[in-house]
This record gives C-alpha cells, sequence and structure tokens, in this order.
C-alpha cells in the first residue's frame, strides 16, 4: 500500500488553470491517464511534498497562512519538460526564472527546515525544478505521438499563481487553501 503524503503547492488561478486543463484534455483524448485532472489534482506548481502525519499537516496548515500577503505571482510557461524513467516518463511544462517563485518556495523550506521537517529531496532548494504537471506514467511507445501533441500550437503560457494549498495524496484531497 502507497504511504499517503502532502504536497504544499501554489495553484494557479481559474483563467491560467483553463489553459493547462486545455492540454490535459488534448492528453486524455490521445488516451493518456494520468494526467493530474484524473487523478484529481488542480493545475499547480509543487513547492514541497512529505510524508502525511497530523503532526506534519498540522504544521502545514500553519505554513501556509505564513506564506500570505504577497499577492499573486505572474509566471510564463516557456519549456516542456520530460522527468525520464526506466519504461514511463513524466511531462511537464516549466517556467521561465522568476524571483518571486523563487522567493516563494524560499520562504516555505526555511519554514520547513526551522521545523525540523523533510521534504522529498526534488522538492528541495537547489534540486527543485517548478513545473506544473501534464502526464505521468507515458511508456515509450507513446513518447513521440505525446511530443507531438504538445508541440501542436505551442507558445509560451502566461499564467498567474494565486493560491498555496495542502493536499493529501493519493487519492488527491485539499485539506486547506489561502490566497497569496
Amino acid at each position: 500500500m502507497k504511504r499517503s503524503s502532502l504536497a504544499l503547492v501554489a495553484k494557479l488561478d481559474r483563467e491560467s488553470a483553463g489553459r493547462i486543463e486545455a492540454l490535459w484534455a488534448r492528453l486524455a483524448d490521445l488516451g493518456h491517464e494520468d494526467t493530474p485532472a484524473r487523478l484529481g489534482m488542480p493545475a499547480h506548481i509543487t513547492l514541497a511534498i512529505l510524508d502525511r502525519t497530523e503532526a506534519i499537516e498540522d504544521s502545514c496548515r500553519q505554513f501556509l497562512e505564513a506564506l500570505r500577503g504577497g499577492g499573486p505571482i505572474a509566471v510564463t510557461f516557456t519549456a516542456l519538460g520530460i522527468f525520464p524513467a526506466h519504461r514511463e516518463d513524466y511531462y511537464f511544462l516549466t517556467p521561465a526564472a522568476c524571483e518571486p517563485l523563487q522567493a516563494l518556495h524560499g520562504r516555505l523550506h526555511a519554514q520547513l527546515d526551522k521545523a525540523g521537517l523533510e521534504p522529498a529531496k526534488q522538492t528541495r532548494p537547489g534540486l527543485w525544478t517548478p513545473h506544473c504537471s501534464l502526464s505521468e506514467g507515458v511508456r515509450e511507445n507513446r513518447a513521440g505521438q505525446t511530443l507531438s501533441l504538445l508541440q501542436k500550437d505551442w507558445s509560451p503560457i502566461p499564467a498567474r499563481l494565486d493560491r498555496v494549498a495542502l493536499i493529501a495524496f493519493p487519492p488527491a484531497e485539499e485539506l486547506a487553501e489561502r490566497a497569496l
């Protein structure tokens, strides 16, 4: 049985999320079953992932409060990316360098460090690749078809991050949300 985890995320506003959801729908039409929409996740950029315990969940709710007040963050998704795996790849959009997003991530991880919490290695400063997930589990035999679909009519996607949220997974369940 897979352990339950917590994700602290920056969520895209409704208009921006609609652009990403349109890509998810195109991937679903191609037969991709592991889009974030099908997994119950909103369009977002993950800031940290932690194992789920009641104490960590309570701390994460407090961290959300501390991240409020900076206002929305404008990002532009300028590139398609792939986290390669043995047989199945993970496709995503990545934003251009964005100091306010980096600062938000840094503030959160300073709080995690101060609390003695250890987030997943790939979400830590210095190793983190900010991204918005498109599809997980893309098999080798579908890679070309997937890239063709994503590259068709490609142009950078402007977006706005306007909320932070705490999401438990799997399955996805939003536990708390705060405006930035």
